[in-house]
């Protein structure tokens, strides 16, 4: 889920966390739209449920505030290693 969140947020130029609120709070909506129309009451849905629902997404906006950079250089460098390698690996194979 976690890769769809992010073609999702890429999609509509937001953040991950905000879009993680978007998504979240539009399912609430669904879930409570269904329990009034089928039940006639809410059924499913609490205070805690608002709850993760709000602090799921701030987290990640928090994470991604404070990590994403670190996370990217340091994907940057495992790739350029990943090529080095690749590189070394081809060079020893056209020695033999």
């Amino acid at each position: 889920m976690p890769e769809a969140m992010q073609a999702i947020a890429d999609t509509v130029h937001k953040s991950v966390g905000f879009t993680k609120n978007c998504f979240d709070l539009f399912n609430i909506c669904i879930t409570i739209t269904v329990g009034l129309v089928c039940q006639g009451h809410l059924i499913g849905i609490g205070l805690g449920t608002v709850v993760a629902v709000i602090g799921v997404g701030r987290v990640i906006a928090i994470f991604n505030h404070g990590f994403k950079k670190k996370w990217m250089s340091w994907q940057a460098w495992k790739h350029r290693s990943a090529g080095k390698r690749a590189e070394r690996h081809r060079y020893n194979l056209n020695t033999i």
